[in-house]
């Protein structure tokens, strides 16, 4: 297991927490940049823990071939950008993908759901990922989502048309992600050993 980014476990291992309530996205969007990740889902503000560099680098990947398929295919990817879903959530996805003829949307910020989001999961913030950020996507028009485990080496990918989600498969790393957005094949992961 690669040592944790941060040496003290209550950082590198904490879930996301609620630092304030009854928050709006204006609001949100004066506070000052963080390198901690932080979402407005409901008007409740989550902090998570800083990324690891296992994080990171699943991250950087994903986003890699993300940028290759956009550049010859159209669309644009971010890293980290927050999406201003509702008057009282903004989120950030790890990664996202804005379909082509939808990228007007980007700015400072998303304004809208991008058609990819994409959560790399960890211990402590797979419950928030796979529950509060997972319905939040579903609820405000996201296409489709990877949730990208680097524990079990899995990516599910949940599809959907905007309203509700249809479809919902797990692949190991090194598999092709059985994308409807997108034909990444492996997406740069490599499968273990």
């Amino acid at each position: 297991m690669p040592e944790p980014r941060y040496s003290d476990s209550r950082i590198a291992d904490a879930q996301p927490v609620v630092i304030q309530t009854g928050m709006t996205a204006e609001l949100y969007f004066t506070l000052a940049e963080s390198s901690q990740p932080q979402n407005l889902i409901d008007g409740l503000l989550y902090v998570s823990p800083p990324p690891t560099d296992q994080h990171e680098d699943l991250l950087l990947a994903l986003a890699e071939a993300l940028a290759a398929w956009a550049r010859e295919r159209g669309g644009k990817v971010f890293v980290q950008r927050p999406c201003w879903l509702a008057d009282t959530t903004v989120i950030e996805p790890d990664v996202l993908y804005l379909a082509p003829g939808r990228t007007h949307l980007a700015g400072r910020f998303v304004r809208g759901a991008p058609d990819l989001a994409v959560e790399v999961v960890s211990t402590a913030t797979a419950a928030f990922d796979n529950e509060a950020k997972f319905a939040a996507y579903g609820k405000h028009g996201v296409r489709e989502a990877w949730f990208v485990d680097p524990e079990t080496r899995t990516v599910t990918v949940v599809s959907g048309d905007g309203q509700a989600w249809r479809s919902e498969r797990t692949v190991d790393f090194g598999e092709a992600i059985p994308s409807e957005m997108v034909d990444l094949g492996t997406g740069n992961l490599e499968r273990a050993g």
